[in-house]
């Protein structure tokens, strides 16, 4: 019997043998890559009656990416390595690191190549493994890639598949997921982007398909979106526009699951100097009951961990700023505040140009909130509030591409 799985795979390479023998153009194959090496500092810090010393921690993350571009046909072949290391068996998950994931993909090679609970674990990740097929009105993409929608800049409601946490230092690949795609453009500026995407074994409750639609009208970029995932239902809208110097956004989706829920991102953004860009926005998020005694069984629950949510709390305020000092040097600098229970994080970060096409990042996170506790009443432990447990950390970085 075949297994879907097999099926999938057995399209992906007829698509590329069909569509390479048809291709009469030159193809234009490009190798390139980064090595990103991340050194990170953690306080020592308490939990309730508990505590835990300070933390070096590294990790250093190596992508190659070989790219093909022809007529009718284009594909990626993208394969990560990261190697990581802990002076402290880790207790918690970090999210500053950005890990490779099996959620959302039809089957995986193997993540971890040695012991994963060890101090110096190595990851892999292949996380492009696609063709794209140049159709007449449209293009076909089948295989492993990146899916993201959505109008806000820090929290999208109604992007689901794999959003990074605003903490994680390496965004600059967001992780491929299993699907097959189209894209057709529609009147001006517009797109009709529709997909099905496939879990583990390609099960309902692991797999997903939506349709996301963007058009622009009145100098506004508008998108509505439908989207099953993991036997959830979500619609959503959003639209930016711009106001002289300034920029808007709104974006909202409602989920009908076992808890029906809502979330909203708003903001604007503008220009102080040619130089200095700011950034606001709030964020409402259903899911939470904003106290902090809920956070655990709300992080427990199949219906968050499945809603590409990542914050606990039910406000947010969420702002940046960024400075460009000379041609070598930016400064940026942000904050994500809990208004529920007066919690924060607070980010800095210098980035330096040392040389064509290589740069140095240092940065500092400062955590602040009220600290964790146990009680003799159910739920017997009260994390206090979403940041305050968390310890300052201190991070540097240097990236190479290539």
């Amino acid at each position: 019997m075949i297994r879907t799985k097999d099926c999938l795979w057995i399209l992906f390479f007829w698509s590329i043998s069909c569509y390479s023998n048809s291709d009469t153009g030159e193809q234009e194959i490009t190798f390139s890559g980064y090595v990103k090496s991340y050194l990170q500092h953690q306080d020592s810090y308490d939990i309730a009656f508990l505590e835990f010393e300070e933390n070096y921690t590294s990790q250093t993350a190596i992508r190659f990416m070989l790219d093909g571009i022809g007529k009718s046909l284009s594909w990626q072949v993208h394969y990560e390595l990261i190697p990581t290391f802990y002076s402290r068996t880790p207790v918690f998950n970090n999210r500053t690191f950005s890990l490779s994931t099996d959620i959302y993909r039809l089957t995986d090679i193997k993540q971890v190549l040695s012991d994963a609970n060890s101090k110096h674990p190595v990851f892999e990740n292949l996380d492009r493994l696609n063709v794209q097929i140049k159709l007449g009105a449209g293009d076909l993409t089948i295989g492993r890639q990146a899916i993201t929608f959505g109008s806000a800049r820090f929290v999208n409601p109604t992007d689901v598949f794999l959003p990074f946490d605003l903490r994680t230092f390496n965004q600059e690949y967001r992780a491929g997921i299993d699907a097959i795609r189209y894209q057709a453009p529609s009147g001006q500026m517009g797109e009709i982007d529709t997909g099905v995407i496939f879990g583990q074994d390609a099960r309902n409750e692991n797999s997903a398909a939506y349709v996301n639609l963007r058009i622009h009208r009145l100098d506004s970029d508008i998108q509505v979106s439908l989207v099953r995932f993991s036997e959830q239902n979500l619609a959503g809208a959003g639209f930016e526009t711009t106001m002289g110097n300034a920029g808007f956004w709104f974006e909202a989706a409602r989920v009908f699951a076992e808890k029906n829920y809502t979330r909203v991102s708003a903001g604007f953004d503008f220009s102080l100097t040619d130089k200095t860009f700011f950034m606001l926005e709030y964020h409402y998020n259903q899911l939470s009951s904003g106290k902090p005694d809920s956070y655990l069984l709300l992080m427990n629950s199949p219906v968050y961990q499945k809603s590409g949510a990542f914050l606990l709390g039910k406000n947010y305020l969420l702002a940046s700023l960024s400075q460009i000092i000379n041609p070598l040097w930016n400064l940026s600098a942000s904050l994500t505040a809990n208004l529920n229970d007066n919690s924060s994080y607070f980010s800095i970060k210098a980035q330096y140009n040392i040389a064509e096409d290589s740069y140095i990042d240092l940065g500092y996170y400062c955590f602040s909130g009220d600290s964790a506790e146990f009680m003799l009443t159910p739920p017997f432990f009260d994390p206090g509030s979403e940041f305050g447990a968390s310890p300052d950390l201190l991070f540097a970085s240097v990236r190479h591409y290539f």
